[in-house]
């Protein structure tokens, strides 16, 4: 070494030994990201021999790959620094979007959806029927209609949710995939659910002040309890019959007639009248309301069984059961067909006709290829029967009965009728609430309204009565009337009643 360094090298072989541990020497004492090509000229400027040129074109290499290394290395720590740090980032806002997705989906399964797509149905289809022109359809009735939606909504989140709630051991065994029976929801979440609901229903009835619609909110809620709760006298479900009569006395009359006269008065502000298509969807509706009441049990019949549920698919059997249920729903589209032949109206009539056919074929059909030993072929049925609920009350603002033709002959007054506020009733009637007490002539009727003609008094020339087919005219200056008696003046209109007139103020109180 010292010979080397002295530049007299021993021998050929100690020089190349010599030369080698000296390189090594410098590659290990200056650090390679601090080597300078100048140093490694320092050291074969001092060196000789043909290897020694090998081994410094080899750690010149060595040297060079170094740096490159450490640069890549020293690349691929930051970014991996990087994506560690944005790596928190992206799991916390994943974590979040699955929690939120998780909770909606778990209350979308408590809310039972297809009950809640029914009601919204029904409240809009008998809303519909109180509308008796397109100029009916106004912010006004659009906003009665919510109100009532939104109410009923609620309280229907508070039954299924009540009902959830007292057959936690049941839907473990029938409907496992609840959040309740699986164990998304604590009874005590439930519980939560259910009250802040009922409330919210009850108190935007209170808020509106319509007492149609609050009473509705309370029944519902009286029967909705009753079926559902496990107290004494209660949970009227264990009893085949009272449960049937719970639904139907929910969707078959309290949704048709409650919220018809929501509208119909609280809205409009006009008398509560019961007319044909009213009575119709009423009807139809009592035998779809039992046909789902009795269906529900059927794909439920092993846990109800367990858990001494007496439901009629326990007691009669599924099959019998089914076709009962079938049977009765082509019962009442062939009702519905009849119906819409009744009507003079030919839209109507086709309409009536057509739908209820082709609904009345497409459930013989779908009901003949049910596998009735499979729970997920009736389950799939059932909710089958649901669709068919829901096209029923698309189709029931079409059954419209038009009057018949004719005039009726009706009494008429003369003078002057400002303290005749006995009139005023059956003209708001007549009107569709329009206060118009004076001079009614141009009436086209509804048979059904149950207003006393025979007794009441009429201002104009108001007829109505199997003479003609022509509609009734204005013409009152007729001489005669159809019984050959001499016709009387018309009654003056409210324009020409004194301002000061009793009719006049009384008319003024009923708007």
């Amino acid at each position: 070494m010292d010979a080397l360094r002295h530049g007299r090298p021993s021998s050929p072989r100690a020089s190349r030994r010599a030369a080698a541990h000296e390189i090594i020497f410098y590659h290990h004492v200056v650090p390679s990201n601090k080597m300078v090509k100048g140093e490694f000229a320092f050291s074969s400027q001092r060196t000789q021999g043909p290897a020694l040129y090998h081994h410094q074109k080899f750690f010149d290499w060595k040297s060079s790959y170094c740096r490159i290394s450490r640069q890549s290395l020293n690349t691929s720590v930051n970014a991996l620094g990087q994506q560690l740090q944005s790596e928190p980032e992206a799991h916390d806002s994943t974590t979040i979007w699955r929690a939120i997705s998780s909770s909606l989906d778990a209350f979308y399964r408590f809310f039972r959806p297809h009950t809640v797509i029914g009601t919204a149905l029904s409240i809009v289809s008998v809303s519909l029927l109180a509308v008796q022109n397109l100029s009916d359809i106004s912010p006004l009735f659009l906003t009665g209609l919510l109100e009532a939606v939104v109410a009923a909504l609620f309280m229907n989140i508070y039954i299924v949710g009540l009902n959830q709630l007292f057959d936690i051991e049941i839907d473990k065994v029938n409907k496992p995939t609840l959040p309740l029976a699986s164990g998304e929801y604590t009874p005590a979440t439930g519980v939560a659910i259910v009250s802040v609901f009922a409330a919210m229903s009850f108190g935007l009835g209170w808020a509106v002040g319509s007492q149609p619609l609050f009473w509705a909110l309370f029944i519902s809620f009286v029967l909705g309890t009753a079926y559902s709760i496990n107290l004494p006298y209660l949970r009227w479900k264990r009893f085949a019959v009272v449960a049937a009569l719970c639904i139907l006395a929910v969707r078959a009359v309290i949704v048709q007639l409650a919220f018809f006269l929501h509208i119909q008065t609280f809205v409009f502000r006009r008398p509560a009248v019961f007319s044909r298509p009213l009575i119709f969807a009423t009807g139809f509706m009592t035998f779809f309301s039992v046909v789902i009441a009795l269906f529900k049990d059927i794909p439920d019949i092993e846990g109800d069984r367990i858990f001494g549920i007496r439901s009629f698919s326990v007691r009669l059997g599924q099959k019998k059961v089914f076709w009962i249920c079938v049977g009765l729903l082509e019962m009442a589209y062939s009702i519905a067909i009849l119906m819409g032949a009744t009507s003079s109206s030919l839209w109507s009539k086709t309409a009536t006709i057509a739908g209820h056919s082709i609904l009345a074929a497409i459930l013989w059909s779908c009901a003949r290829s049910v596998d009735l030993t499979s729970k997920a072929a009736i389950t799939s049925f059932y909710m089958f029967i649901w669709k068919l609920f829901y096209a029923e009350y698309l189709l029931i603002p079409l059954v419209r009965v038009e009057a018949p033709t004719g005039v009726l002959e009706a009494p008429t007054v003369t003078g002057d009728i400002s303290g005749n506020h006995s009139c005023l009733p059956l003209v708001l009637a007549l009107t569709g609430g329009r206060e118009e007490e004076g001079a009614v002539r141009d009436l086209w009727v509804d048979p059904v309204i149950s207003v006393p003609l025979a007794s009441a008094c009429t201002y104009g020339c108001v007829k109505a009565a199997n003479t003609t087919n022509e509609k009734p005219t204005n013409e009152c200056d007729n001489d005669l009337t159809s019984h050959g008696t001499k016709r009387q003046p018309a009654a003056p209109a409210v324009d020409d009643v004194s301002p000061s007139s009793p009719l006049r103020d009384f008319a003024a109180g009923a708007g």
